[in-house]
């Protein structure tokens, strides 16, 4: 078992701030953990604890492509919908002959952003409700909507 570990986090804060960098971050420590490459940490501290994911699906920058037709928020939802339908599925219920579990880590940037950011904010919980409900997936995003970051479903404007 994951110990009951948290299924997303979400990062928020002001511009320049380092969420984007701090999302790259886990990616990279992601990634060096699969390929068996030791994480960098204070010689001090407690050793990193970093997960090992099967697959690492990311979403930084805006993806817009004018000769592909593709806005940032198209972009944003192509990504999403591949990534939703290729995350594995993990058994409902314990089973003793079943692999190990296959985790998935999904790295969003700018979640809510590229639209209007009432409608932004409704899409980005909506994914992160939805990467939620896969047992498989582990979810980092970055954001600046009200609506995501409050997790409750309003949005104050």
């Amino acid at each position: 078992g994951d110990g009951g570990a948290a299924a997303g986090l979400v990062v928020t804060g002001m511009n320049g701030g380092g969420k984007t960098l701090a999302l790259k971050s886990f990616g990279v420590a992601a990634a060096m953990c699969k390929l068996g490459i030791p994480i960098p940490s204070s010689p001090h501290g407690a050793p990193p604890r970093v997960d090992f994911f099967h697959a690492i699906y990311a979403d930084v920058g805006d993806g817009q492509s004018v000769a592909d037709g593709s806005s940032t928020f198209t972009a944003r939802l192509d990504f999403a919908a591949s990534a939703l339908a290729d995350l594995p599925a993990l058994p409902d219920g314990p089973d003793p002959d079943a692999a190990p579990p296959r985790h998935s880590l999904v790295l969003l940037d700018e979640l809510g952003g590229g639209t209007d950011p009432s409608q932004g904010g409704a899409l980005g919980q909506a994914l992160l409700e939805a990467f939620g409900r896969n047992p498989a997936a582990r979810t980092v995003c970055t954001t600046h909507s009200d609506r995501i970051r409050r997790g409750n479903g309003t949005d104050p404007s």
